[in-house]
């Protein structure tokens, strides 16, 4: 798979599943939208990692694990709880 379909899909899942978990939810929260800004984010540096830019690239790789730290971390402590 190529790193712009990947970022494409990666994008497009935190959009959705983050305005799902907002407008799905009896008592939604702002939090709840980071993802989404993570994942629009994404959807700005599209071009650049279609391209081969490497410095958009790193910056699409410190979004997808800032975003993979933070649902990880939120999914661990919900678990632990």
């Amino acid at each position: 798979m190529k790193a712009h379909v990947a970022n494409l899909i990666h994008s497009v899942v935190l959009v959705a599943t983050s305005c799902w978990g907002y407008f799905g939810s009896e008592t939604p929260s702002g939090t709840a939208l980071i993802p989404a800004v993570i994942g629009v984010l994404l959807l700005l540096c599209q071009g650049g990692v279609k391209r081969e830019s490497k410095a958009v690239a790193h910056v699409a790789v410190l979004l997808t694990l800032l975003a993979l730290v933070g649902n990880g971390g939120m999914a661990l402590r919900d678990a632990i709880g």
